[in-house]
């Protein structure tokens, strides 16, 4: 129980500054390189989303197998096994990647994106780099799932910290006092990712728990966990599709300013996941954990706790982001031009991620058990609906369209995803998830911010909009807190029966 809070807290410290860095630096980004280059920003964090289809699944599969492994000594050899066998297929992948990203720069300059102010030469250039990063982002991304998966996401997330503010921070003073270039941003970003690797696989190694032997190369043990993996790759391939299909049609049918207008309302909307991905990254493990060892009261004492917990977190962000989506990018660009553009993406932007936040604890709960067939069919039947709707609003409506249909595909998985996850799993706690869970905190924040929508005074400063902002946002997390007793019975009784928030 201590590990888990431990790993919750630093989880939410972690991704929460790294949050922050970003946020904060965008506004100098956009400022220093201009709205296009910050477009080339998106595309490559839309490049790496896309290329996590060829994961496979295998860094879920470690990060399970590792909790799952963690608590019996007599599988240390199999672990370390585990991790170098994937430690191999993963660094060699990257540099394949990498490779043909670099290969196809010219023609994706040519064909794909469609500049107006940026040379050909330049964006060329920006996708070589992009290349690179990828190639070692790859094995990243393995050592970051095996640290999760052996309870070391203090550790982490202090390496998260540092390399965040490297690469952000970092990246300002570089553009400011070398060159304010697209391409310069790249090379600053490859210098800090190579760092980070080095780095995070030796905190991985170190974690691994020790052997007789040196750890080998054993496809078999990757072969054991094929069934999940391929289980968990087809769910990544499908929802790579829906996360990123919005933005892969506007690239290819906007122009590159439309683009960076969509990745500027898409970022601040990303926001939300300074609760989202801390807490899942913290319940998965835990979960997997609890789930081998056959307890099913700490399941569900941790399934409601964790739930009811994000919706008081992540409910009352969603909620002033989507109405003062305005205000939000006023303040944080200074730009009130750009902020009239985005503002409406950015509303329904912040719905759907909220919607799709609400679902990563029953997701976390399909994989701890090992049941990916429900993931599989749900994504397979929205890329199937949803796609040709998307292109279509695309053209008749434009980003707006796009983030209509992001809004549409996760009231659906909810609609269809949480009664299924129930009749399979935890018989009888719908309702409860629903109504208990979700329902009455999120109402209780909805009814804080709208009145502060409507109480809001017509004429103030900047700072003084930011800071109206925030103790909206404070009042309605506080009204929402008030009505989950999980949550208020998790963080003050010294010792819960079961699991966390029980």
């Amino acid at each position: 129980m201590n590990s888990f809070r431990s790993n919750l807290l630093a989880n939410l410290a972690g991704t929460g500054w790294a949050t922050l860095v970003q946020l904060a630096c965008v506004p100098f980004y956009i400022r220093l390189m201009g709205i296009e280059a910050y477009a080339l920003v998106g595309f490559h964090v839309l490049l790496l989303a896309v290329l996590q289809v060829f994961d496979a699944g295998l860094t879920t599969a470690l990060n399970r197998e590792m909790a799952r492994r963690l608590a019996d000594r007599r599988e240390a050899e199999a672990m370390g096994d585990l991790a170098r066998t994937l430690e191999s297929l993963y660094w060699i992948a990257g540099v394949l990647l990498g490779a043909a990203i670099a290969l196809l720069a010219p023609y994706v300059a040519e064909h794909w994106i469609n500049p107006e102010n940026l040379t050909r030469s330049q964006v060329v250039s920006a996708i070589t780099l992009m290349g690179a990063l990828v190639a070692l982002q790859w094995p990243l991304s393995l050592y970051q799932g095996g640290l999760l998966g052996l309870q070391r996401q203090v550790r982490l997330n202090v390496l998260r910290v540092v390399f965040a503010s490297a690469s952000g921070i970092g990246a300002v003073l570089v553009l400011f006092l070398v060159s304010a270039d697209i391409v310069t941003f790249f090379r600053w970003q490859g210098i800090v990712m190579a760092a980070n690797v080095a780095a995070t696989a030796l905190a991985f190694r170190t974690a691994l728990p020790r052997t007789v032997r040196q750890p080998r190369i054993d496809p078999g043990l990757v072969l054991k966990t094929g069934a999940f993996a391929a289980g968990v790759a087809l769910i990544s391939l499908f929802a790579m599709l829906l996360a990123q299909m919005d933005k892969l049609v506007l690239s290819k049918l906007a122009t590159l300013e439309t683009f960076g207008h969509y990745v500027l309302a898409g970022t601040a909307a990303s926001g939300l996941l300074l609760f989202v991905t801390p807490l899942y990254t913290a319940v998965f493990p835990r979960l997997s954990s609890l789930v081998a060892a056959g307890d099913e009261d700490g399941v569900r004492a941790l399934y409601h706790g964790s739930s009811q917990l994000l919706a008081v977190l992540a409910i009352p962000c969603a909620a002033v982001l989507a109405l003062f989506s305005f205000e939000v990018l006023a303040v944080w660009t200074g730009d009130a031009a750009t902020a009239a553009i985005s503002a409406p993406i950015l509303a329904l932007l912040a719905a759907g991620s909220a919607l799709n936040g609400l679902m990563h604890v029953p997701y976390a709960l399909q994989l701890a058990y090992g049941w990916t067939r429900i993931g599989v069919v749900i994504t397979l039947g929205q890329v199937a609906l949803f796609l040709p709707l998307l292109v279509y609003s695309v053209q008749r409506f434009g980003a707006v369209g796009a983030a209509a249909i992001w809004l549409a595909l996760n009231a659906f998985y909810l609609a269809v995803g949480l009664p299924w996850t129930h009749r399979r799993l935890l018989r009888g706690d719908a309702r409860k998830w629903l109504v208990c869970d979700v329902g009455v905190p999120a109402a209780g924040a909805l009814v804080v911010a709208l009145m502060g929508r409507l109480l809001m005074p017509e004429s103030m400063g900047r700072w003084g909009v930011a800071a109206y902002l925030v103790v909206t946002v404070a009042l309605s997390m506080l009204f929402a807190f008030a009505l989950s007793p999980r949550v208020r019975r998790g963080l003050f009784a010294p010792r819960p029966a079961a699991g966390v928030l029980a």
